[in-house]
């Protein structure tokens, strides 16, 4: 499996790119689980440049670590300003991968799908093992669906970027 590391995410902090108007910013939301226990914050989000979607919410457990959680695994709640993740186990909390910043490699990809999959973080999904990443076809999958995100709870959205350039199309 490819282990390079990955150009076409980047972080919306520090990027040319903006949420887009009429969509929340979440940055610096909760995160909390079905029982509604805060399990983190959203120290910010993880988007494909190529595609303008957002692929993973950047989340801050134990005080400093980060992990990625796949933005179609997450509803908003609006009105209190946090963000849930309905079917996040501690076993799964536990066995994402660490993120920092501009290193993930499709290693990782591999594994964070896997664990919310159903699979260890080490297993494979089937036909997974010898299909090499592709990152046009990576994230055709509900978990990355951010359309899910904004169309789940007290949000609906008819737009269909979630970001644009500052600069008008």
């Amino acid at each position: 499996m490819d282990s390079a590391r990955l150009n076409h995410l980047e972080e919306l902090k520090g990027s040319d790119y903006k949420i887009a108007e009429g969509r929340p910013d979440i940055q610096g939301w909760d995160i909390i689980d079905y029982k509604g226990d805060k399990i983190g914050r959203v120290r910010d989000m993880l988007f494909d440049k190529d595609t303008r979607k957002v692929r993973y919410i950047i989340t801050q457990v134990d005080g400093d670590r980060d992990v990625l959680i796949p933005i179609g695994k997450a509803n908003l709640d609006i009105p209190n300003e946090r963000v849930v993740i309905p079917s996040l186990t501690v076993v799964q909390l536990t066995g994402l991968p660490s993120y920092k910043s501009k290193d993930l490699t499709s290693e990782q990809e591999f594994a964070i799908r896997n664990l919310f999959a159903g699979t260890s973080a080490g297993g494979i999904i089937s036909g997974a093992a010898n299909s090499p990443y592709n990152h046009q076809t990576f994230y055709d999958h509900d978990d990355f669906d951010e359309d899910r995100f904004y169309d789940r709870g007290d949000y609906n959205d008819p737009m269909d970027d979630t970001y644009r350039p500052d600069e008008p199309r």
